[in-house]
């Protein structure tokens, strides 16, 4: 059954329809054991955004039900980057803030218990992909699990679509850590370069590259962040009226 105690303005930018083709579809928690929710299904109906949350098989609560949730946007558009909504399940209330940023969703959630248990109210942050659930359960880099074959969230980048990392064990006695890129556009292989390792007093582990391709001179930082890296790109041209460039993008695990 639809809650409808909140009602969604998909009106409201500019009195135009919001764009929440950005939400819609399946989403799968990135890391599971630390997740209470393990899947969202975001449908537009009838001009409504729905959310409906679904735990893992074995929870407590292993499907929410439906629920009507809020579009937001930017100032000045209409395409929708976020939401808020807020789930009940028997005594336990959840409020939902949820970013979308580059094909990753970033949900917050609020859980209250209404049962006179006096539990503590629960905060959660979870991110959040677009893919099959087989690939949802992959290990973090802490592991030693970045090498492999890592893709952009967002298919529509215009810098770095995917990468490929040999040769990187925690205990560092596999050998040469190496990466190859490959670019969006040309340069679509960039080659290979070293990939030096740096251990965060958390024990995650980041990573240093350079490259000095035909056009440009890039740096590149590779960085865990729950189960899914961000690569930031610092770009400078070799031609002398090109501005340097940054570039952020989230990299999930292809296989």
């Amino acid at each position: 059954m639809v809650n409808r105690t909140v009602q969604p303005d998909m009106n409201q930018a500019r009195g135009a329809r919001v764009d929440v083709s950005r939400l819609v579809g399946t989403w799968f928690g990135i890391k599971l054991d630390e997740n209470r929710f393990a899947k969202l299904i975001i449908t537009e109906e009838d001009g409504r955004l729905l959310i409906h949350p679904y735990g893992a098989p074995d929870s407590e609560f292993p499907d929410w039900g439906q629920a009507e949730a809020t579009p937001h946007v930017d100032s000045g558009s209409t395409t929708a980057t976020g939401f808020q909504a807020h789930c009940r399940l028997g005594a336990v209330r959840v409020e939902f803030v949820v970013v979308e940023n580059q094909g990753v969703l970033l949900v917050q959630t609020f859980t209250s218990f209404h049962d006179g248990s006096g539990r503590t109210s629960e905060f959660g942050k979870a991110y959040y992909r677009r893919s099959a659930a087989e690939l949802v359960a992959t290990t973090g880099i802490s592991t030693g699990t970045i090498s492999g074959e890592w893709v952009n969230s967002n298919p529509a980048t215009n810098w770095v679509a995917g990468f490929t990392v040999t040769g990187f064990t925690v205990t560092g006695d596999a050998g040469a850590t190496s990466i190859r890129i490959r670019g969006a556009n040309d340069p679509a292989d960039w080659g290979e370069a070293e990939l030096t390792g740096y251990q965060d007093p958390h024990g995650e582990w980041n990573f240093y590259a350079e490259y000095d391709l035909e056009a440009f001179h890039a740096v590149i930082g590779v960085i865990s962040v729950k189960n899914l890296v961000v690569l930031n790109q610092f770009r400078r041209f070799k031609d002398s009226e090109s501005i340097p460039s940054f570039c952020r993008e989230f990299f999930f695990r292809n296989r």
